[in-house]
């Protein structure tokens, strides 16, 4: 099947994701493209454990001339054209896992998520979370990651600086056109005391 960009519509449909957990999931992503390039031979090179280099080289068909520009864009595949593709690629389909949400399990044990089969859907008004909460969340996501790879942490359990919350927590309430004023010594003490109180 050729490379082609996903429609709007069809990249609107499919919540999917392929998260790169530590170098041993890019191994394995590059060497299931090889295998699905048709590929008989492949050489892996890992420098750093992974950080500093990752390569894989194969004998497989690659990628047509004509389509090495556009394999590139966001939501470019060769795997399917539309949802009705999922039923075929998929080794097993399970229908509302949750409200409106099937599960496709792939031939590699991966999964798709098809939201309420495709049409649009009122997220702040589903499960979890509201939308102003979840702009938040994914705000402190992608700031503590950041502040992990700058600051190169270990693998672990880490506590969200508190210089990011706080940041985070003014840019949502300015946005929502708030402002609060800023504590006196007095109430300062108070919320850190356990004696002052009612």
């Amino acid at each position: 099947m050729a490379i082609k960009v996903l429609t709007p519509e069809v990249v609107a449909q499919i919540a999917a994701g392929e998260v790169v957990e530590r170098p041993a999931s890019v191994v394995k992503e590059l060497i299931e493209n090889s295998l699905d390039a048709g590929t008989t031979e492949i050489s892996v090179e890992v420098e750093g454990g992974g950080t500093t280099l990752i390569r894989v080289t194969d004998n497989g068909g690659g990628i047509a001339a004509g389509e090495l520009e556009i394999a590139f864009e966001r939501y470019a595949t060769s795997k399917l054209d539309d949802i009705g593709d999922l039923e075929s690629m998929a080794k097993e389909k399970k229908s509302n896992v949750r409200n409106y949400v099937d599960q496709y399990t792939m031939k590699d044990d991966r999964y798709i998520y098809l939201l309420a089969d495709g049409r649009l859907i009122n997220l702040a008004a589903a499960e979890g979370h509201p939308a102003s909460v979840m702009d938040m969340s994914f705000a402190t996501q992608a700031l503590t990651t950041e502040f992990a790879l700058k600051n190169a942490l270990e693998i672990g359990v880490h506590e969200v600086p508190q210089e990011i919350e706080n940041w985070i927590a003014i840019a949502k309430l300015e946005s929502m056109g708030i402002k609060i004023d800023k504590l006196t010594q007095e109430q300062k003490e108070y919320l850190a005391s356990w004696e002052l109180g009612t």
